[in-house]
C-alpha cells in the first residue's frame, strides 16, 4: 500500500514585524527539506510587513497563503486562526522574529517516524535584537532542568504540569501532527495561559509529547515580541477566552479521563513531608548539576 505524501505546513503569524521578518522568513526558504506552504496571518500590521509578504509571495507562486484579518485578534486567536488554514500532515509553528536552524524541519520531522507521537519542541539559543547570541538558552531561561526533564518523559507529569500553566514550550520551537488540532481547537483556557501550553497540554493527553534538546532557532529577543521574555511585550492574548479554572479543569476531566490523578489536589503524606521534601530537592540538584 502506497504511504502518503509528508507535506509541512509553517503557521506564521505577523504583527507589525517588517525589522526582523526577512530574516525569518530567509531562514524558513533555506531549509534542507523544503516546506510546503507558508500561510501567513497577520494581525493588522500598520508598519511594511504586508508590503514584504506579497514581495515574497511574488518572488514564490503558490507557496505563500497570506491573510490579514480584518479585525485584531491578539496572539492566540491569530494562531489559532492561522492552524486551522494550514492544510499539511505537520505544521510549524512560527514567530515573526527568529531564525530557523537549516535543519530544523529534517531534524524535526524525523521524530514523527514514531506514529504516536503528536507534537515536538526544541530548545532556542537567545540571540539579541542585532541577532548576537547572549549565551543562555530558552530551556535555561524557563528552567526547563535536568529534572523536569526527566520528570517530562512520563506524560502524565508533562500533562499536570501543563494543566497547572507550569508550561516550559516556547510556541516558536514546536512543530505537531495534524490530527492533533482536532483535539485543541478551538482554544478555550482561562487568561494566563498561551497556545504553546494548550497545544502541549493536548499532546501529553494523548500520549504524544516529546521534546529535543538541540537549539533549532536563533530565538531572538527585543523589546516588540509579540510574545516572549523581552523586558515589555506589546501584544494581547486576544479576547478574554471565557473559560473559568473550574470550568477548563472539568472540561479536561471529560476529555481525559485516563489522567484522573493530575486533578488529584489532596495531600501526599509522604512527598510534602519534611524529609520527602529533602529528599527531592536532593535528587533534582544531583541531576541538575553541570
Amino acid at each position: 500500500m502506497k504511504s502518503e505524501p509528508v507535506t509541512v505546513s509553517v503557521a506564521l503569524c505577523t504583527c507589525n514585524g517588517e525589522h526582523y521578518l526577512r530574516a525569518q522568513i530567509d531562514s524558513i526558504l533555506a531549509q534542507t527539506r523544503r516546506v510546503d506552504e507558508i500561510v501567513v496571518g497577520d494581525d493588522v500590521s500598520t508598519d511594511g510587513t504586508m508590503a514584504l509578504l506579497r514581495e515574497y509571495e511574488e518572488l514564490h507562486p503558490g507557496l505563500f497563503r497570506i491573510l490579514q484579518h480584518p479585525a485584531r485578534l491578539g496572539t492566540v486567536g491569530n494562531f489559532e486562526s492561522t492552524l486551522r488554514r494550514c492544510t499539511g500532515g505537520f505544521i510549524f509553528l512560527s514567530d515573526q522574529d527568529d531564525i530557523w536552524k537549516p535543519h530544523k524541519v529534517e531534524t524535526m520531522l524525523a521524530r514523527f517516524a514514531d506514529a504516536d507521537v503528536l507534537m515536538v519542541f526544541t530548545d532556542g539559543r537567545l540571540i539579541d535584537s542585532d541577532g548576537r547570541p547572549i549565551g543562555a538558552t530558552l530551556w535555561q531561561k524557563w528552567h526547563f532542568t535536568r529534572w523536569m526533564r526527566l520528570r517530562w518523559r512520563r506524560s502524565h507529569s508533562a500533562f499536570a504540569d501543563l494543566m497547572h500553566n507550569r508550561n516550559r514550550v516556547t510556541g516558536a520551537t514546536v512543530a505537531l501532527r495534524r490530527e492533533l488540532l482536532g483535539d485543541s481547537l478551538p482554544m478555550q483556557m482561562p487568561h494566563g495561559y498561551w497556545h504553546d501550553c494548550w497545544l502541549a497540554l493536548h499532546a501529553a493527553a494523548r500520549g504524544g509529547l516529546v521534546f529535543l534538546p538541540e537549539p533549532l532557532i536563533d530565538y531572538r529577543v527585543h523589546d516588540k515580541q509579540q510574545v516572549g521574555i523581552a523586558p515589555t511585550q506589546v501584544a494581547s492574548m486576544g479576547p478574554a477566552w471565557g473559560a473559568s479554572m473550574e470550568e477548563f479543569r472539568a472540561a479536561l476531566q471529560e476529555r481525559y479521563p485516563a489522567r484522573a490523578a493530575a486533578f488529584d489536589d489532596s495531600p501526599r503524606p509522604f512527598l510534602d513531608s519534611a524529609v520527602g521534601v529533602r529528599l527531592r530537592a536532593a535528587l533534582r540538584a544531583v541531576l541538575d548539576r553541570n
